[in-house]
């Protein structure tokens, strides 16, 4: 079983959610093909575009910030 652990959890909380709602929304497609649901999609896509890379860059940036958190710091005049 994969186990997160607790300071893992916001960032891969952050990645999920924007790779959800873009896969959701891709899997969705338009209600019909008249051109005001084919607009309305669109935007849907553009948004869900925009949630995909904030929901990984948010999660990237966390997972970063994290990792450079917990690494020892060196002293440079030892």
């Amino acid at each position: 079983m994969l186990a997160i652990r607790k300071d893992n959890a916001l960032p891969l909380t952050f990645a999920g959610l924007g790779v959800g709602y873009f896969a959701l929304t891709r899997l969705q497609g338009p209600a019909s093909l008249h051109p005001r649901d084919l607009e309305i999609w669109e935007r849907h896509k553009h948004d869900a575009n925009v949630a995909l890379v904030a929901g990984l860059g948010a999660g990237a940036l966390l997972w970063w910030m994290r990792s450079k958190a917990s690494e020892p710091r060196r002293d440079s005049f030892a």
